[in-house]
């Protein structure tokens, strides 16, 4: 199954770039990872040719150094206008490619985003677990995973 990882934040906002880090680890690895501040319109076509697609995200709303790992769906109805969200990438990736790919996202409770650079201690904590639960989907069939949660 070929898998495209994709990991979303600004690196010189502390912990909001948990996301972005991760995927330049898996890049590194020999992985197809990209880290981008944003969804992009651009990825589109990208995930339109993979089967599965995982986002890796930083999450303001849950405990410092919680992982979390769940499917998601394409927005029913994306919004226009300038701002592009994940749901709203899958659905402009499903009518490229008349079907979209199976897509999960893998987030990181965060605790700070201001300027500056490295992690603060929970999400440093965290960060190993939230790796491996990003490798482990380029192995896990869909079928056979459900969504998790793990404590970091």
């Amino acid at each position: 199954m070929t898998t495209l990882w994709i990991g979303l934040g600004n690196s010189l906002r502390r912990d909001d770039g948990v996301g972005a880090r991760a995927a330049e680890i898996l890049a590194a690895e020999g992985l197809r990872a990209r880290a981008v501040f944003q969804p992009l319109p651009e990825l589109a076509l990208e995930i339109a040719a993979v089967q599965r697609v995982v986002f890796l995200d930083a999450d303001l709303d849950d405990a410092p150094g919680v992982v979390r790992q769940r499917r998601i769906a394409p927005a029913a109805d994306p919004e226009g206008g300038h701002r592009l969200d994940v749901p709203g990438l899958l659905a402009l990736a499903a009518r490229l490619a008349r079907r979209g790919p199976e897509a999960w996202i893998v987030s990181i409770g965060i605790l700070d985003v201001d300027a500056g650079e490295g992690f603060s201690t929970p999400v440093a904590a965290g960060f190993g677990e939230f790796l491996d639960c990003a490798r482990h989907l380029a192995v896990t069939p869909s079928a056979s995973h459900a969504a998790r949660t793990h404590h970091g």
